[in-house]
Order: structure tokens, then C-alpha cells, then sequence
């Protein structure tokens, strides 16, 4: 059997963004820091506060997405997916619940509006560094796409582990 199993790190073009956007709320927030401490009357608590909700809670959110991955494995079992670090368990799709399964570009920003984990109804997308997907449809309805960086190689997995009932 020939397995598929790609980790995907932040796209460059992401980390570049979120990068400039770190820089520069620092530097306002920083501003805004010193022009907090001058005000006459502002406690210790209420500057700490300020900085944690300004600073430190952005901050962190901005540097999870800049060291987030996504692990993809098509397989004999089906097609499983994780985005760390924000999911704790794999999402699993059994061959058993796919009607179809296809292999196509995919546009970030013209499909889903940017990267992540973005859906609304019965369509979802993860979406990270690839620029083509794997398209499931599943038994249910619902419609997976997640972002591939290798689609030959993706394709050649399904195509080995899709069970005939699987378009």
C-alpha cells in the first residue's frame, strides 16, 4: 500500500503578515503603555491588565498561528487530519463515510478567505501551505478540503487506498 503523509507549516506569506502586525502592535501598544503609566491615577493592577489584554494575549494568539501545523495522512483507513495546536484529537474520515474524493488546486483566499480552519454550512477547509487540496464529499453531505503540498503524491494515495464503492 503507498501512504501519504505531509506536515504543513504556516505559509510563508502568513508568517510575513502576521510578523509585520506583531511589530507593529507592539510598537503601539508600547506607546499606549507609556501613555497609560503617565495618567494620574492608574493603578499597578490596571496597567498590568492593560498590558496582558494589549500585548501578551495578541501576542501569543499570533505566534500559536506562526508555529502552527497541519498533518495530513491518506491511508488504508481513510483520510485523517490535525491542526496543532489547535485540535487535540485527529479528525478521521473512514473510507466507509467518503462518497468521493478528488485531487485539485485550490485558492486560500478566493475559497475560503484566507488560512486556517474556515467553513461555514457543510463545507470546511483546512487550509494552510498547499495550493491544491483533497476534496471530500462525504456519505452525509458534507464537504471537506484540506490543503496538500504534494498533489501527485496525494493522488496516487487515494488512488491505491480508495476502495472501489468510492468515486
Amino acid at each position: 500500500m503507498s501512504n501519504y503523509h505531509e506536515i504543513q507549516h504556516a505559509p510563508r506569506a502568513l508568517r510575513t503578515l502576521l510578523t509585520v502586525v506583531l511589530l507593529i502592535e507592539a510598537v503601539v501598544m508600547a506607546i499606549a503603555f507609556i501613555g497609560a503609566t503617565s495618567v494620574q491615577g492608574s493603578s499597578t493592577t490596571e496597567i498590568f491588565a492593560f498590558f496582558v489584554a494589549a500585548v501578551v494575549l495578541p501576542s501569543t494568539l499570533i505566534i500559536l498561528l506562526m508555529f502552527a501545523t497541519l498533518s495530513v495522512t491518506v491511508d488504508e483507513s481513510g483520510v485523517s487530519l490535525m491542526m496543532r495546536p489547535f485540535q487535540l484529537k485527529v479528525r478521521h474520515y473512514a473510507w466507509a463515510d467518503i462518497a468521493e474524493i478528488t485531487v485539485r488546486p485550490v485558492s486560500p483566499m478566493g475559497e475560503f478567505g484566507g488560512w486556517g480552519i474556515r467553513g461555514w454550512g457543510n463545507k470546511i477547509g483546512y487550509i494552510w501551505a498547499g495550493n491544491n487540496g483533497i476534496d471530500v464529499l462525504t456519505t452525509n453531505g458534507k464537504r471537506l478540503i484540506v490543503s496538500i503540498t504534494d498533489a501527485e503524491l496525494a493522488r496516487k494515495a487515494i488512488d491505491v487506498n480508495r476502495p472501489r464503492s468510492v468515486r
